[in-house]
Order: C-alpha cells, then sequence, then structure tokens
C-alpha cells in the first residue's frame, strides 16, 4: 500500500468511475469532484474526501458537516495527513471559492481556527499514547534485563569453550560452538528488533495489512518473560490466521496494556492465567484478551472506560490506558469494550479485516 492512494483505493470498495460497484449505485461524488482534483495530489477528491457532501460508506445522506466527526477518526485521513505533512490541504478553501468575497474571508479564518485546534488535540493524543506507552515500558524494563542476561551469559560461556577447542585444534567443536553462537545473536537481535519497534511512535506510519499471528508473536516477545517472571501461564491462541489493515505497533500497544494489567490482577493467585484469543468474525478479527482473576464488580466494570478512572495507587495508575486503547480502536475504525457479563475479566477488541487466509494454530 503506497501513501498516495484515494479513498477508493484505500477502502477497495470500487465506487470510483468504472469501478467493480459504480453500477449500484454510480461513482461515489469523491471521484467525480474536479474541483479538487490535485489536493493533496490525489485525483479529484480522491484525498480531501472528507469535505464532500453524500459519499458513500453510510454517508449517502450526510452533508461534509454531519460525517466530519467519523472522517477525522478515518485511518485513510490519517494516512493522507501523514503523508502529506506540512503540504496537508483540508479541502474546503476549494469548496467555498464561489462565496461572497466577504463570507469567503470569515469562513477561511473560522476553518483555519478550526485545523488549529484538531491539530492540538492530534498532537495531544500521540502525547497520551507515547506516555502510556512509556509507562508500560517502564514495567517490561526488569523482565527485558533478564532477557538479555540470560543469552549474554550463554554467548559468553560459548565464547570460553571456543578458546578451548581453538587452542585444541579440534574443528569440529569450533563450528558446533560458532553455530551455537549465531543463534544466541539472532536471538538478541530479535529481542532488540522487537524492543525499538515497540518503542517508535506508531502516528507517522501508515496503515498497512498485517497478519494477526506476527502481531501475536511480536507482542509475546516483549512480555512473554513478565508474565514467566511472576509465575502466570501466557497463551496465544490462534483460530484464524487473518489479516487486518492497521498500524501494528498501536495494535501491539494495546495488547500489552492489557496484558499488563491482567498480570498484576492474577499475580499472586492459584493457577494464574492469561488467555489472548484471535478469530474471525463477521468481517472482523476479533481479539480477546481474558485473564482467570477475581470478578470485577458490574459497578466498576461500567466506570472502566472512563477517562482517568483507575483501581489502583495514583503512583501504578493514571486510569488512561483503557482509553488509549479505546482511541486506538477508533482510529483503527474499529471498537474496544469490556465484556459485562464474563465472569472474569474480559476484553474484546474488534478491528476490519483486510482478506487473509485460514488456518489453525496455537502458541504458547
Amino acid at each position: 500500500m503506497t501513501d498516495m492512494q484515494c479513498c477508493w483505493q484505500f477502502q477497495k470498495c470500487g465506487c470510483e468511475e468504472g469501478g467493480s460497484n459504480s453500477h449500484v449505485k454510480g461513482p461515489c461524488p469523491a471521484a467525480m469532484e474536479k474541483r479538487l482534483n490535485g489536493t493533496n495530489r490525489g485525483k479529484n477528491a480522491g484525498r480531501s474526501c472528507w469535505v464532500m457532501d453524500k459519499t458513500f460508506h453510510g454517508n449517502e445522506d450526510k452533508a461534509y458537516y454531519q460525517k466530519l466527526g467519523g472522517c477525522f477518526k478515518c485511518p485513510h485521513m490519517s494516512s493522507v495527513r501523514t503523508g502529506e505533512g506540512d503540504r496537508f490541504n483540508f479541502g474546503l478553501d476549494v469548496l467555498l471559492a464561489d462565496l461572497d468575497p466577504k463570507m469567503l474571508s470569515v469562513a477561511m479564518v473560522m476553518y483555519h481556527e478550526l485545523m488549529m485546534v484538531y491539530n492540538d488535540l492530534t498532537q495531544t493524543k500521540q502525547q497520551l499514547i507515547q506516555a502510556e506507552k512509556t509507562n508500560a515500558l517502564g514495567k517490561m524494563a526488569g523482565s527485558m534485563a533478564h532477557e538479555f542476561n540470560t543469552p549474554l551469559g550463554s554467548l559468553l560461556l560459548n565464547i570460553g569453550m571456543l578458546n578451548q577447542a581453538m587452542e585444541a585444534g579440534n574443528a569440529g567443536m569450533m563450528k558446533k560452538i560458532t553455530t551455537s553462537m549465531e543463534g544466541i545473536a539472532k536471538h538478541l537481535r530479535g529481542i532488540v528488533t522487537n524492543f525499538r519497534s515497540f518503542t517508535r511512535s506508531g502516528i507517522h506510519e501508515p496503515m498497512r495489512p498485517e497478519k494477526l499471528g506476527g502481531i501475536f508473536d511480536n507482542t509475546r516477545a516483549l512480555v512473554g518473560q513478565l508474565a514467566s517472571d511472576s509465575g502466570i501461564t501466557l497463551e496465544f491462541k490462534l483460530q484464524e490466521d487473518v489479516e487486518i489493515r492497521c498500524r501494528s505497533v498501536e495494535i501491539v500497544q494495546v495488547l500489552i496494556n492489557l496484558i499488563q494489567n491482567a498480570i498484576e490482577a492474577v499475580k499472586g493467585g492459584g493457577n494464574p492465567r492469561i488467555e489472548i484469543k484471535g478469530s474471525k468474525a463477521a468481517g472482523h478479527a476479533m481479539i480477546e484478551v481474558c485473564d482467570n482473576g477475581r470478578e470485577i464488580p458490574r459497578g466498576i466494570k461500567e466506570q472502566m472506560m472512563q477517562p482517568f478512572f483507575t483501581t489502583k495507587d495514583k503512583e501504578r495508575g493514571t486510569g488512561l490506558g483503557l482509553t488509549v486503547c479505546k482511541n486506538i480502536a477508533e482510529n483503527h475504525q474499529g471498537s474496544f469494550m469490556i465484556d459485562m457479563e464474563s465472569s472474569h475479566t474480559r476484553f474484546i477488541l474488534k478491528l476490519p479485516l483486510d482478506g487473509g487466509n485460514t488456518g489453525d494454530r496455537s502458541q504458547k
């Protein structure tokens, strides 16, 4: 997927002129608006569709200002903003050009003020996401040190054995030891790669098709040791390795946040266990994170999604982790919720499918 896609290419809807679905309702207005041709380097309004009235995807009866709230959460708009950077053009100036000059002047001032507020809110949200990520990294620090210390100890031992083999001139033993050292080095490189991937900000990345199995693997690599150090069984179950369009670093962040919360909830209990399940349901990938800790009272469950609500000490929780998870899900046109009826704590993340194949596999 490139950064230059128009909305019909990004959504794969076939609603452009001559597209596979254009015969159903005719081409989408965004594909036909020539006054916006070239805006954000797109064809017609393909990269400024948010200012168009009565576009498709459930907006057939809506003026642009009625659908704008949803557009601000749309991955396509986010992708265009990221790709264009300082060159980003909201597009209203083109459509307002037919207004009376005095009205146009007032409208443009309001438009620029609106965009300043929007930019400030976007920046604040990203700072919040990064702050929660930093909090997660702090919790992982001890386990990451253990992840490094164990293979580094093995590497030092192998170096000593290699010196002995070289002094003895034992070529067969030297080959065996160097092969072992290569495996250890690859393992360390994998740890560093996963860690660096998680620490970077995902907002500057375009949405890409990603396998759910790969997201599970990356998550397990980052928090598996933390769960093991706490004596907790962490199991990933993948019924179907479906493909979703996402910023994988942000989806990993959601899973790590939920797993770290679950670790704190079940630690010290009898046979503590956390399960992460992936499946396909009604055109969505469904990810469930469930633990076998004590049941949370319904009254608390009803408040958990509210910003700044926390049952932890102020030093240990901000009350923003689940809010960040919900924002990330909505930015991916998905949803995030807690199961109100489950006797255990169970969170459900739903994300739109981007196609994929079917398979069965379990990971422990």
